[in-house]
């Protein structure tokens, strides 16, 4: 298994009539998953669930002991703007998402985790003025 950290920053827009391509050419990035509403979920599979909203998802992941580094990471590839508000490209609920597994022994599994953030991480976050969500788990070696 890697050392460090497992850190994966997501950003995540939803929404009914989500306007992909509108999306795409006001972040400047590639979308690493993109669904529209209607999609099958399991596609070449007639019956399969579909999307009841469209998806579309930019997320940097890796290994690092580093999580500030790794947002910054992140933020730097999205930019400081500002992603939502009223009527950008039919996205109904955009958010930040922030997961990290951190490996522990199991004989240290009640150990806490603590990280911090920089000033300037948090500025960049709060430029998108989206929430953000965090996740953390233990996962034993």
């Amino acid at each position: 298994m890697s050392s460090g950290m497992y850190v994966r920053v997501a950003l995540y827009m939803h929404g009914i009539n989500l306007d992909v391509d509108g999306i795409t050419s006001y972040m400047k990035i590639e979308p690493t998953e993109v669904h529209l509403a209607g999609d099958l979920k399991s596609p070449g599979k007639p019956n399969s669930a579909r999307y009841s909203k469209g998806i579309w998802s930019f997320v940097v992941d890796g290994y690092s002991n580093d999580l500030n580094a790794e947002v910054l990471r992140f933020m730097e590839s999205v930019g400081s703007r500002k992603i939502g508000g009223v009527d950008f490209y039919g996205v109904d609920d955009g958010y930040i998402d922030v997961f990290v597994a951190v490996n522990v022994s199991s004989d240290r599994i009640s150990d806490s985790i603590s990280f911090s953030l920089s000033n300037e991480v948090i500025g960049l976050l709060f430029s998108t003025s989206l929430s953000v969500n965090v996740s953390v788990c233990h996962v034993v070696e």
